[in-house]
């Protein structure tokens, strides 16, 4: 045999392993934050438009040893604001 001839073993090919995807560009990092925030601010919106269209009504409210009469479009907005608070602390906690 010659040393230009080919054998049959297989090659060793020197592989990197695949990289983890580098971060997105600051732009893309930007419009998303805006994105979000854009979709936060609808979200409330909605929100004090459906509480404030027609809950004139008073009602009583007990929350952990607290009570007292509100309107019923204060008492929504209350508990969705309650509620965010709970949703944005308690994932952070339970890591």
């Amino acid at each position: 045999m010659t040393p230009n001839a080919q054998t049959n073993s297989p090659a060793s090919v020197d592989v990197d392993p695949p990289s983890a995807a580098p971060d997105p560009p600051r732009r893309l990092r930007w419009r998303r934050r805006w994105t979000g925030l854009l979709v936060l601010a609808a979200g409330a919106l909605a929100a004090l438009t459906f509480a404030a269209a027609a809950n004139y009504v008073h009602v009583e409210v007990r929350l952990i040893g607290w009570q007292g009469e509100l309107r019923l479009s204060w008492a929504i907005l209350g508990a969705a604001a309650i509620g965010f608070l709970l949703g944005l602390v308690l994932p952070r906690l339970l890591r």
